[in-house]
């Protein structure tokens, strides 16, 4: 179950039927998260979603994932109807 506000979040739809919402920046809600922090767009996201190897981290209770040196931590928000809530994007160190 993912806690916090999805208020700000920003969803897009791609062609497997996976719905993608993506958190906005709280402080500019024009912004996501992912390209404030990271200078990420949603295409990378969803490339490393598909591309890479989840693993289930028990501490933060997310999915991390590595694909060919991008990081992504993601959790499903309704995995009967494919919803997947991104939560970071990024490159990986050294990559």
């Amino acid at each position: 179950m993912v806690k916090g506000d999805l208020s700000h979040s920003r969803s897009i739809r791609c062609v497997a039927g996976v719905t993608f919402p993506f958190k906005r920046e709280p402080t500019d809600p024009t912004i996501l998260h992912i390209f404030a922090r990271h200078l990420k767009e949603p295409r990378h996201a969803i490339w490393a979603w598909f591309n890479g190897q989840a693993i289930w981290s028990e501490e933060f209770e997310r999915f991390e994932c590595q694909a060919q040196g991008t990081g992504l931590y993601w959790a499903w928000l309704d995995y009967e109807q494919a919803v997947v809530l991104v939560i970071s994007c990024f490159d990986l160190e050294g990559a």
